[in-house]
């Protein structure tokens, strides 16, 4: 079952951001986006209605590895995707908890896996 979903997009690169916020846009979800791992942490926190988040690995400041545990320290069941483009951090990013998504990420892959972190983490009461 498709379920609409609320989602923090998170990238340093602009065009990366906004491309994929427009393929959840298109899958009919909501977008929020953050330039930085800080800004991201700002919204997560002010956010009520936030589903899950997706964001870059290696940005500066605070990496997506260092957003996704304080995401999961927060709220346990909010399902974290971390972008890249290194398939070498793939272990580590499933190592914490998270969902990978190597770029150049097609939009089917995103859809789907967006929809699967949404079911199991919605399946989980």
């Amino acid at each position: 079952m498709l379920l609409q979903a609320s989602v923090l997009v998170v990238d340093d690169h602009a065009d990366t951001r906004e491309s994929v916020a427009a393929l959840l846009r298109d899958a009919g979800h909501k977008a929020t986006l953050a330039k930085t791992g800080s800004e991201a942490l700002a919204l997560f926190e002010s956010m009520k209605e936030l589903d899950i988040v997706i964001a870059d690995i290696v940005m500066p400041g605070m990496s997506g590895f260092q957003l996704a545990q304080r995401v999961k320290a927060l709220r346990p069941r909010t399902p974290v995707l971390l972008m890249t483009g290194y398939a070498e951090y793939v272990d580590a990013v499933v190592n914490i908890g998270a969902v990978p998504l190597l770029k150049p990420i097609p939009a089917a892959t995103l859809r789907r896996v967006v929809q699967e972190s949404l079911d199991a983490s919605r399946a989980v009461v």
